[in-house]
């Protein structure tokens, strides 16, 4: 498991976030405190709310490859 901390700040962001982790074959999990949600999912990520620093969990898959593909969310 890798773990890295996201932001999302515009619903711009959000969509190309999602189109980098599609093809990934792990699983994701974004917590802010308490509350996680799948991490390939929109309305989740929604409910999680804009401008928040996140905890992205990556599961299995190649974690280096969509880590860097998530570089302009990244605050690590």
């Amino acid at each position: 498991m890798s773990e890295v901390k996201v932001k999302f700040d515009t619903l711009e962001d959000i969509r190309q976030y999602l189109r980098a982790v599609d093809g990934f074959s792990g699983d994701l999990d974004l917590q802010f405190g308490s509350q996680i949600v799948d991490g390939k999912s929109l309305l989740g990520i929604l409910s999680l709310g804009i401008g928040k620093l996140l905890n992205l969990k990556l599961y299995y898959g190649n974690h280096d490859e969509l880590i860097e593909k998530l570089g302009f969310c990244r605050c690590q």
